[in-house]
């Protein structure tokens, strides 16, 4: 199984540009994620936005000084086997992979 990292501008965007059968239903017939483990093929992680600058924060008064930066993008974490990496379309794929990514798959470095 191979990690790759996936950005879109917003969740509908991913949606539209991943494959159904990373998509499933809840029990009353909601659209949902599948989630790690639900297919063999596939573990997704559902991220959506990311901190790239934490906050920075006063420890004596715990005020804020500095916001933290956020990039409001839809973030997704994949790992995938090799027949559904193809179905991934490359504009999705976070290229270089991150150097320090903000959710990791246990056991990947």
């Amino acid at each position: 199984m191979t990690p790759i990292y996936l950005r879109s501008e917003t969740e509908a965007a991913m949606i539209a540009g991943l494959p159904a059968y990373m998509r499933s239903t809840d029990e009353q017939g909601n659209p949902i994620w599948a989630v790690a483990g639900q297919i063999p093929r596939f573990d997704l992680c559902i991220i959506g936005p990311i901190v790239t600058t934490p906050a920075v924060i006063d420890p004596e008064t715990g005020e804020e000084i500095t916001p933290a930066v956020i990039d409001d993008r839809f973030h997704v974490n994949l790992m995938v086997d090799d027949e559904a990496l193809t179905d991934i379309p490359e504009s999705l794929i976070v290229d270089p992979v991150p150097a320090t990514p903000a959710v990791k798959f246990a056991g990947v470095e």
